[in-house]
C-alpha cells in the first residue's frame, strides 16, 4: 500500500534525528526515525514505513535500500531498535526513482526471524507511506558461535580477541585440512579444514617455527633451545642439547634442520638432535632447502650459509641487512628481511630485488613455482614474480609473521594478536574475531558493564557476553577512564580530549587548551572532576579541576628546579577525598607525586627514583594505601607517610598497571611480556598469564574477578567467566 502524505507543520518529535547531509544520487543519503514523515519540512523525500507481521521475539530491524536497483554505498545498513512497527526514511529532495526497502528482523540472540521488502516511487510530491509485510524465517538463521575462549590454567581467559591474542610466529601446512600454527607462550593451534582448535603444548616458552614430515611427525622449536614433537595424538618435549633460541626449522624426509641464536644449527635425525658447525656466530633466523643435501640458512648482517650434505659454507650475499626468512622452488629462492630487503637466488648468484617498501619483512613463501608471498609489519603483504613485487590489500594493520599453504588457492598467513588469515584464491578471510587496537585502560563496574578505551578514539563495552564498539565522537588516542557510577563515566586522551558518559552516549566536552595531552582522570562526582595533562613547557605538568561549570588548574614542577628538571610527562592519576580536601596522586617520567588540594591551594610532595625510571600507573584504595608502578620493576607505596620504594625481589620488567580491591586484599600488577605480579599478604610472586603481549591496565570487581587490557586488542578476564 502506498499513500501520499499531505505536508503538516514540523512538530517537536526529534527532527534532528532525521538530518543527514545531502549526497549524490547513488550515495542514497537516508536517516531513520520513529517520527511521522509528514512532520518534516518539505525539503526532502520522506517515506514512512509501517511493518506488519513481526514475530513477538523481534528486537531489532536492519534496513537496507536500493534506488532503481542500485545498492547504497554511503554507509552500513541502518538499524531500528525502538518502535519496530513504524519508522521513517529521509532522502535528498533531488532523488527520484524506485526506492526498494529491504527489512530483516532479528531477535535478542542476533538470529534472523523475519524479512520483508516494499517499494515506492520517490520524487514529487515527496511524501509517501508504505506498508511492508514480514515473512517469518523458520527455523531462525543464527550467526556462527564465536570461537571458544583460550584460557591459561587457573587464571585468565581471553575475552578479546577470540579465540586468543598471542602472536603466531610460525605455520606449516601438511594438507588443506591439516595446518599447524605456533606462537608465543607455548601457543599451538591446529586447523582441520573447518576450524582452528587449541592444542596443549606443555610449555610456556615462545614457539617460533614449526615443520612437519607428516600428520604424525610435527616438530616445533622456540626459545631456550626447546623443541616439541607431535605424534598425531599429543605433544611431547625433546632434548636438543642447546639452550639457544631456535628461530626456524625445515626438513626433508627424516632429516630436519633448526637454526637460531649465535650461529646455532641443529640437525634432527631419527629423533636425535646433533649440533652442526655453521662457521659463524651471527644469529640465524631462516632455513629452507630443496633437499637434505641443499639447504640454505639466512640471518643477521645479511649472512647466507649453504649446506651441501656434508658441510655448511659461506655464500656471497648482496646485503648487510638482517635477513629473517627464506623460501624457494626448484630453480629460484628468495630471502627477506629488515627495511624491506629482498634478495633472490638465480642459479648460484644472489642479487637484490626492489620491494618498494621499508617495512620489516618477516616471512616469505612460494605457493607455486615462480610465485612468492612476503609478509611483514603493519599488515604488509607483497606478491612476487620474476623479481617484481607488488603490494596486496592488507586485511589487518598488525604485524604479519609467516605464510604457508598447499597451493595458490590455499594460503595461510599468521601474525600478531592471534591473526590467522586465509586466502582461497579469491579473497582473504580472518579466523580471528575482535578488536586489534591497543586498549590503554579498562574500568570494571559489574559483570555486565565493563569499559575499555584505546587508540584512535576506540571505546568498547562488554555486556556480559560480547564486546561492542561504542561511538566516542573522537579519533584521539584515549589513555584514561574513571567510573563514578554506571551512569557517570569520564575518559581522557591525546590533544586535550575529555569525554563524558551519563548513561546514554559519550559526548566530547571542553578541556583547557594550555596543556597538550590529558593522561589521567579521577572524579568523585560531576562537580569534582580532576585530570592530569602534559605541558609544552619543560619540567611541568598540569593538574586540572572541573567544578561542574568551568576548569581551573595548577602547574606542577620539580621543587629542585632549575638544578633538577625531573617532572617530565605525566601518565596516570588517582584520587580520594578527605573532608573538604582532595587528595590527588599522579606519576610520570622520573617522579611520583601527591597533592593535597584545598580551596585554591595545592600542597604537593614528590618522590624521585634514583634511576630516573618512568612511573606509568597509579591506584589506591585509601589515603594510606596508594601504589605506583613503572619501568625496571619499580614499585612505590604511599601509606600516608610519604613515598617509599617497595622491594619485590622480582625481575626488572617494565610495569604498566596496578589494582587492588581493598587495603587488605591481593595487589595485582601487570606489565610487558605478559607480566603479572601479585602481592599476597607480604609475599610477592610472578604468575603465568599465558601471553607475552604488553599489558597496560588492570581493574576488577573482586579478587577473583579481574580484567586486564593491553596492546593489540588484548583483554583478559580471570576464571571463571
Amino acid at each position: 500500500m502506498i499513500k501520499q502524505l499531505a505536508f503538516r507543520p514540523v512538530l517537536s518529535c526529534g527532527l534532528s534525528t532525521w538530518l543527514w547531509g545531502a549526497l549524490p544520487l547513488l550515495a542514497l543519503p537516508l536517516a531513520l526515525s520513529s517520527c511521522d514523515p509528514g512532520q518534516l519540512e518539505p525539503d526532502a523525500n520522506a517515506v514512512a514505513v509501517n511493518v506488519l507481521g513481526l514475530t513477538s521475539d523481534a528486537t531489532k530491524l536492519v534496513v537496507t535500500t536500493t534506488l532503481d536497483g542500485k545498492a547504497s554505498t554511503n554507509s552500513s545498513p541502518q538499524e531500528v531498535t525502538t518502535k519496530l512497527t513504524r519508522f521513517g526514511l529521509r532522502l535528498a529532495k533531488t532523488l527520484s526513482g524506485t526506492l526498494t526497502v529491504a527489512i530483516d528482523a532479528y531477535d535478542a540472540d542476533l538470529c534472523k526471524v523475519g524479512n520483508g521488502t516494499v517499494s515506492t516511487q520517490i520524487g514529487n510530491p515527496y511524501r509517501f507511506e508504505v506498508t511492508a509485510s514480514m515473512k517469518t524465517v523458520s527455523p531462525r538463521q543464527c550467526p556462527p558461535p564465536p570461537p571458544p575462549k583460550t584460557c591459561a590454567p587457573n587464571l585468565f581467559c581471553w575475552s578479546n580477541p577470540l579465540p586468543q591474542g598471542n602472536t603466531f610466529q610460525g605455520l606449516w601446512a601438511v594438507a588443506a585440512n591439516d595446518v599447524y600454527a605456533v606462537g608465543d607462550a607455548g601457543t599451538i593451534h591446529h586447523y582441520d579444514g573447518s576450524k582452528w582448535t587449541a592444542q596443549t603444548s606443555g610449555t610456556t616458552e615462545n614457539l617460533l617455527s614449526v615443520w612437519a614430515a607428516s600428520a604424525t611427525e610435527v616438530i616445533a622449536v622456540g626459545t631456550n633451545g626447546k623443541a616439541f614433537r607431535y605424534d598425531g595424538t599429543q605433544w611431547s618435549a625433546e632434548s636438543t642439547g642447546s639452550t639457544r633460541r631456535l628461530s626456524a626449522i625445515w626438513g626433508s624426509g627424516t632429516n630436519s634442520f633448526a637454526v637460531g641464536e649465535a650461529g646455532t644449527i641443529l640437525r634432527r635425525s631419527g629423533g636425535t638432535w646433533t649440533p652442526m658447525n655453521s662457521g659463524i656466530t651471527s644469529n640465524l633466523t631462516g632455513v629452507w632447502g630443496r633437499a637434505a643435501s641443499e639447504v640454505y640458512a639466512v640471518g643477521d648482517g645479511g649472512v647466507i650459509r649453504k649446506f651441501d650434505g656434508n658441510n655448511w659454507m659461506a655464500v656471497s650475499s648482496p646485503t648487510t641487512a638482517n635477513l629473517t626468512s627464506i623460501w624457494g622452488d626448484a630453480t629460484t629462492a628468495v630471502a627477506v628481511g629488515a627495511n624491506g630487503t629482498i634478495v633472490g637466488l638465480s642459479g648460484t648468484t644472489w642479487s637484490m630485488q626492489t620491494s618498494g617498501t621499508t617495512e620489516q619483512l618477516s616471512g616469505v613463501f612460494s605457493p607455486t613455482a615462480g610465485q612468492y608471498l612476503a609478509v611483514g609489519t603493519n599488515g604488509l603483504m607483497l606478491r612476487g614474480s620474476g623479481g617484481t613485487w607488488t603490494p596486496q590489500g592488507a586485511s589487518t594493520g598488525l604485524a604479519l609473521t609467516a605464510a604457508r599453504g598447499t597451493s595458490a588457492g590455499d594460503i595461510w598467513v599468521s601474525g600478531a594478536s592471534g591473526q590467522l588469515t586465509h586466502f582461497d584464491g579469491t579473497k582473504w578471510a580472518s579466523s580471528r574475531q575482535g578488536f586489534e587496537t591497543n586498549f590503554r585502560n579498562i574500568a570494571a563496574l559489574s559483570a555486565k558493564d565493563i569499559w575499555a578505551v584505546g587508540d584512535g578514539g576506540l571505546i568498547a563495552h562488554y555486556d556480559g557476553s560480547k564486546w561492542t564498539q561504542v561511538d566516542s565522537g573522537t579519533s584521539a588516542n584515549l589513555t584514561g577512564i574513571w567510573a563514578v557510577s554506571a551512569n557517570e563515566i569520564y575518559a581522557v586522551g591525546d590533544n586535550n580530549t575529555f569525554l563524558r558518559y551519563l548513561g546514554q552516549n559519550w559526548t566530547v566536552g571542553a578541556f583547557p587548551t594550555v596543556s597538550q595531552h590529558a593522561r589521567g582522570v579521577w572524579a568523585s562526582g560531576s562537580a569534582n572532576i580532576w585530570s592530569v595533562a602534559t605541558s609544552s613547557t619543560p619540567n611541568q605538568a598540569w593538574l586540572f579541576q572541573y567544578n561542574g561549570v568551568s576548569w581551573s588548574g595548577f602547574t606542577m614542577s620539580d621543587p629542585g628546579a632549575p638544578a633538577n628538571n625531573r617532572v617530565n610527562n605525566v601518565n596516570s592519576m588517582w584520587g580520594t577525598t578527605q573532608g573538604a580536601n582532595n587528595l590527588l596522586y599522579f606519576c610520570g617520567k622520573s617522579y611520583v607525586a601527591f597533592s593535597n588540594v584545598t580551596g585554591g591551594t595545592a600542597n604537593t610532595s614528590f618522590g624521585f627514583p634514583t634511576n630516573g625510571a618512568e612511573l606509568r600507573s597509579i591506584y589506591g584504595t585509601s589515603s594510606t594505601d596508594v601504589w605506583a608502578v613503572g619501568d625496571n620493576g619499580l614499585v612505590y607505596q604511599n601509606n600516608g607517610g610519604g613515598w617509599q620504594i617497595v622491594s619485590t625481589g622480582l625481575p626488572m620488567v617494565n610495569l604498566g598497571g596496578v589494582w587492588r580491591q581493598s587495603g587488605t586484599s591481593d595487589l595485582w600488577i601487570v606489565g610487558d611480556q605478559g607480566t603479572l605480579w601479585k602481592m599476597e599478604g607480604t609475599m610477592w610472586s610472578a604468575k603465568e598469564t599465558n601471553t607475552r603481549n604488553r599489558l597496560l591496565s588492570i581493574s576488577g570487581l573482586s579478587q577473583g574477578d579481574v580484567w586486564v587490557s593491553g596492546m593489540n586488542g588484548t583483554i583478559l578476564h580471570t576464571l571463571p567467566q
